[in-house]
């Protein structure tokens, strides 16, 4: 689906969302686009969260 929508769209921005470290570090590899593994997401969403409430909110979300 990624050859062909670049294909269409040379342009097109892909973002994929894998359920794998091993699948995540593949479509980086092939760079199939950006790559979001679900657990790293999570995790990462649940420190920020537990460090902006200790922080008073200063945290950059970047």
């Amino acid at each position: 689906m990624i050859e062909t929508a670049r294909t269409v769209n040379p342009r097109v921005e892909i973002i994929v969302r894998t359920h794998s470290e091993e699948e995540a570090a593949l479509l980086e590899k092939e760079n199939a686009g950006t790559v979001f593994f679900g657990e790293h997401e999570l995790a990462r969403s649940m420190i920020l969260h537990v460090l902006e409430r200790y922080t008073a909110g200063t945290v950059d979300r970047r």
